[in-house]
Parts: structure tokens; sequence; C-alpha cells
């Protein structure tokens, strides 16, 4: 758990998910916090945010977390957040050529090191995505007004499962 975001009364762990991140050990980690009795130190919240390229991933792991802490019959409150962050746009990559054009790429850049006056260029930036995701045992008003809420589990469970046939 890394970056902490804060409620009125404690911190709140927050997940930040990247692409390498294994879905199962995320959900663990999740359900596990969520399902302790002891949570209380946190509000029984937790946060899992995410970046464009892995918003999938993350909801995912919520959707997850919350089927098994439904299966549980442990009540859940989902609050989501949707914002922006700066990223550092990639360097374009080179064109492949053939060894004639690689030697005088190589030639030119050479002279170019040897330039010891060359303005360095600015670093392009872009505003990408980043959804952050609220998991709680309880209701948080707070939260509500801000991002809306959904919920299920525990007395909700009955409701959000199929009726048995006769």
């Amino acid at each position: 758990m890394s970056a902490m975001t804060s409620t009125s009364e404690h911190p709140i762990p927050t997940l930040n998910i990247i692409s390498s991140h294994k879905i199962s050990s995320k959900t663990q980690r999740i359900v596990s916090h969520l399902a302790d009795a002891s949570s209380d130190a946190s509000d029984g919240v937790i946060s899992v945010s995410a970046n464009a390229q892995v918003i999938t991933k993350a909801i995912s792991i919520i959707e997850i977390s919350k089927r098994l802490l439904s299966e549980r019959g442990l009540a859940w409150y989902q609050y989501t957040s949707l914002s922006s962050a700066e990223e550092e746009v990639a360097a374009a990559v080179k064109p492949r050529g053939n060894k004639t054009n690689k030697r005088k790429a190589a030639e030119l850049e050479k002279d170019e090191d040897e330039d010891l006056f060359v303005p360095l260029k600015e670093k392009k930036m872009r505003k990408v995505p980043v959804v952050t995701i609220y998991l709680a045992r309880k209701r948080l008003p707070e939260f509500k007004a801000l991002f809306g809420e959904q919920t299920g589990g525990g007395k909700h469970a009955a409701a959000l499962l199929p009726a048995a046939e006769p």
C-alpha cells in the first residue's frame, strides 16, 4: 500500500495499480483489509487508483473484491472518482533504416554531441485520466455527496441475487 489519502479521522490506504500487478494478490489484500474486524483504524476503507492504461485491471480487482465480500455476507459501499494527472510524453521512436541511414544518423548525432550550446528540448506533458475507487464497509456520507454511491453485500446481498425458482 503506497500513497495515503485521508478522511476526517484516519488515513485511507491506497493501492496504486500498475500493469505488472497480479489481480489475485490485490484482491486478497483488499478483502483481508475490509473483512478484518480491527479495520476501525482506517474506517474500513481502502482506495484503488489507476491511470488510463490499467483502469480495466483496477475495475476487475474491485468487482472481484465486491463479489468476495458479498459471498462472506459483508456489506460494501463503493465511491468512484475520476480525475487527471500530468504525465511526460514518451520520446518518439526513431524509424528503422538500412546501415547507411544508421551511419548517417550516428554521424549527425556525433556532430550534435560536439555542439555544447544545444538548447535542451522541453519535456512534453499531457493529462491522463485517473480513476480512484473507494471501497468501504460502512456508508460514508461525505463521499456519497462527492462521488455518488453503489452498495451491495450484507443485507443487500439477497436483493442482488436472483430469486430462487420453486
